[in-house]
């Protein structure tokens, strides 16, 4: 596989009986997810899979038996890649993506790339001085209903947006409270990256947040442009995991809505408030399938990426140190 530039930006120039090459750091569920999900399309190959865990390798490499396995990054790196897929644990995926970035591989993870925001700023800033296109699984933003309402919002037909509002859940059946902690950043990455994302990132005016508590968090922010939007999220024990988010935005028209959920069906079952409308399932790894795509035109550094840094920043306020 070789290289061309489009436009003075390093792209991937498949020849006709070649496919793009990824590597895949991690097997876990949603790792395997993701590796069904760009296995259907006809552009790319998993070639090789990082894993240490000899029962979740082996039921990833039953999705991709060409794919090479190695124990390790260092393993994945030394292979001919043209791209890293980081579905490991989120402790490490700073560290991770750099790696990944040095040797000019475009990166895409399926959790946050840092566990604050100076990590954040670390690789975004790695990402914009070597070109290369960084990622993360925005999977709530990535959706045909949300990508509508952004588009509306950008042609005015909403009218003035003066309010959003998000009641969010989370079942886990992590019970160490550190790794719920972890877990419940990574959730709040999604809660405040998809308002401002809709609003075409406005800056945040003012942050206050609500007494908080191991079930429960409340944060009212004041946007630019006069906007507010409350964010509570709620968090379950569960035997599975889950999500669910329900967004009001309230406009000068007519009030908006939208309703999306990740991971088990049956974990959200008990934690719907009464009369919740059912949500959206979002598919899996929709967001990886449009980024490997995107790989095929350029490789380059993608300007949106900038704003994972504000949205970690948001979230170390809310969150705390991990």
């Amino acid at each position: 596989m070789n290289m061309t530039v489009i436009n003075g930006r390093a792209a991937l120039a498949l020849e006709a009986d070649s496919r793009l090459r990824l590597g895949m750091l991690g097997a876990g569920r949603a790792a395997r997810e993701c590796m069904t999900a760009l296995s259907r399309t006809d552009f790319l190959e998993i070639s090789a899979i990082g894993e240490t865990e000899p029962a979740r390798a082996q039921a990833a490499l039953a999705l991709a038996p060409e794919a090479e396995r190695t124990l390790d990054l260092s393993g994945l790196l030394a292979r001919e890649l043209d791209a890293v897929v980081i579905g490991s644990n989120s402790v490490s995926n700073a560290e991770h993506s750099l790696l990944a970035l040095a040797r000019f591989l475009p990166v895409f993870c399926l959790r946050p790339i840092g566990r604050c925001a100076d990590e954040v700023q670390a690789v975004v800033d790695a990402a914009r001085s070597l070109d290369r296109c960084l990622q993360v699984d925005f999977a709530y933003r990535d959706n045909d209903r949300a990508a509508g309402l952004r588009q509306q919002f950008r042609q005015g037909s909403l009218g003035a947006v003066n309010r959003i509002r998000i009641d969010a859940h989370l079942a886990t059946p992590l019970e160490d409270a550190e790794a719920r902690h972890v877990r419940l950043a990574e959730f709040w990455h999604h809660l405040i990256d998809l308002p401002l994302w809709l609003l075409d990132h406005p800056a945040v005016t003012s942050l206050t947040v609500g007494e908080p508590s191991p079930e429960r968090i409340e944060v009212q922010m004041e946007l630019e442009g006069g906007v507010r939007l409350d964010i509570v999220s709620h968090i379950h024990q569960s035997r599975e995991e889950g999500e669910f988010l329900s967004l009001a935005l309230g406009t000068s028209r007519e009030d908006q809505r939208l309703c999306l959920s990740r991971g088990r069906i049956n974990a959200l079952l008990g934690i719907l408030p009464p009369g919740a409308a059912w949500p959206q399932t979002l598919p899996p790894a929709q967001a990886a399938t449009r980024w490997a795509r995107r790989l095929l035109l350029e490789q380059g550094f993608i300007g949106e990426s900038e704003m994972m840094i504000s949205v970690a920043k948001l979230v170390d306020q809310v969150i705390g140190p991990r």
